[in-house]
């Protein structure tokens, strides 16, 4: 291809981050450093009312960048915790670019990733890019029209896991954009971290205690326990065949109810009947006995990752089985403010 008939589109790197600083100090800088050769980028990045030093490490360290109109930093104090879809539709609203990127915190791009894009979007306009791997999943570019067009991302998905896979197939499926895997291992480096710290500010986490589960060969059942003595009783079919998903909750069997727990008992309450459901233990709370078989108590972060991917994917395979509209009411809404413009 001729480099001189590429275009060069505007494109916006769009990050969002609540309380994770410790990863944006080490991926903003470099990722800004690496991106500087392409004159027609923007970073976004939205303070989802994160609660450590971030506006002072901004004020210290990228003035110069927001002066330079490079970044843009936008602050909301409105959320109590991290909502993915909401945090995403939220940090593109602000977003000039033709072309946005979403790059999470723990993300760097690797040297040169914009004129990437820009080739990539200049051969072929029907495509949007995506990452692929575990910390890269979120990882995708498209043109934010299209961006508009979808309503962003399922707000009924309120925390992490599969609101980027209902995403990409609704940019498939309903404006017919072909995805293209972003397979250059230089732009798909990240900050490893576990479970616990994806899930430590979401909203699911604030909720959960922990769970009883009873796992088999054929289906898995499980008491989400949550700390305002409510539960909900979930029941999962593992590696089911269905085309869009390997595990699903059966919906139609999904009960809520209070729990009490004693010394060497858990009583559940169904919230549609009255009936008691005892489950003794007698291993000092390690196990609980029911009739048809034998619950683990299980630790809440392991819990709260599989209820909100599970819940993700239940939405996801909802709007892909029935094409449901989404976010009728809107989509990133809320209050945000620019701390520095004034030095612009």
């Amino acid at each position: 291809m001729n480099t001189s008939t590429i275009q060069s589109f505007k494109i916006s790197f769009c990050t969002t981050c609540m309380n994770r600083l410790y990863h944006l100090k080490e991926t903003l800088p470099m990722n800004l450093i690496n991106n500087s050769t392409y004159k027609n980028v923007e970073f976004v990045v939205l303070n989802y009312n994160s609660n450590d030093e971030i506006d002072l490490w901004v004020e210290k360290e990228m003035i110069a960048e927001i002066r330079s109109q490079k970044l843009r930093y936008i602050k909301t104090l409105d959320p109590m915790h991290f909502k993915m879809s909401h945090a995403k539709n939220m940090v593109t609203r602000f977003a000039n670019g033709d072309i946005i990127c979403n790059i999470d915190a723990d993300n760097f791009t690797g040297s040169g990733f914009a004129e990437y894009v820009n080739q990539q979007f200049s051969k072929d306009k029907n495509i949007f890019l995506t990452g692929g791997g575990k910390d890269t999943m979120g990882r995708v570019c498209l043109w934010k029209a299209d961006f508009l067009r979808l309503r962003g991302y399922d707000e009924k998905i309120l925390d992490w896991g599969y609101e980027d896979t209902d995403f990409y197939y609704r940019v498939n499926d309903q404006i017919g954009r072909t995805e293209v895997k972003i397979l250059d291992f230089k732009h798909l480096l990240t900050i490893e971290h576990d479970e616990f710290e994806r899930m430590k500010n979401g909203i699911y986490n604030s909720e959960i205690e922990f769970g009883l589960v009873l796992e088999t060969e054929n289906i898995i059942k499980a008491y989400v326990l949550k700390k305002n003595n409510k539960f909900e009783y979930l029941i999962i079919t593992p590696n089911s065949g269905n085309s869009l998903s390997g595990a699903l909750i059966d919906k139609d069997k999904i009960r809520c109810g209070n729990w009490t727990i004693k010394k060497e008992h858990f009583q559940f309450r169904d919230d549609d009947c009255e009936n008691i459901i005892t489950f003794p233990t007698n291993d000092g709370g390690q196990t609980y006995i029911a009739p048809e078989g034998v619950y683990k108590k299980t630790p809440k972060s392991k819990v709260c990752f599989y209820y909100s991917m599970l819940k993700g994917q239940l939405a996801y395979y909802e709007n892909a089985t029935f094409k449901q509209d989404i976010n009728l009411n809107g989509f990133g809404e809320g209050l945000v403010f620019e701390p520095f413009a004034h030095l612009i």
